[in-house]
Order: C-alpha cells, then sequence, then structure tokens
C-alpha cells in the first residue's frame, strides 16, 4: 500500500516552470484507491517521492 502512495506521482509529475498554473503536470498524480479487510483508502497524493524514490 505505502508503494502505491510513493508511486502515485509519475517521474516528470512536477512541473518545471515557475509560471506554471500549478505545480504537478495535469494527469501526472494518480488516485489511489484500496478497499481490503483491515482499512479502505481513496486518495490523491499531496506530495512527490522523494529523490531516492522509495526507502
Amino acid at each position: 500500500m505505502a508503494r502505491a502512495l510513493w508511486d502515485g506521482w509519475e517521474d516528470e509529475a512536477v512541473a518545471d516552470s515557475g509560471g506554471a498554473p500549478a505545480w504537478s503536470v495535469p494527469g501526472a498524480v494518480h488516485q489511489v484507491r484500496h478497499k481490503g479487510p483491515q482499512f479502505d483508502v481513496d486518495l490523491s497524493p499531496t506530495l512527490p517521492r522523494s529523490a531516492q524514490g522509495h526507502p
């Protein structure tokens, strides 16, 4: 589940222009949905993954 949250942002999802209308590229951030016996998650990650990708 954590990996799905980290991977919710594509590699090039952060806009490279200071004049961009948003700081993420449209369509590059994906909704994460999980329904399981322990918990349900339905969210859009708000921060890009770190430079190393995954801990």
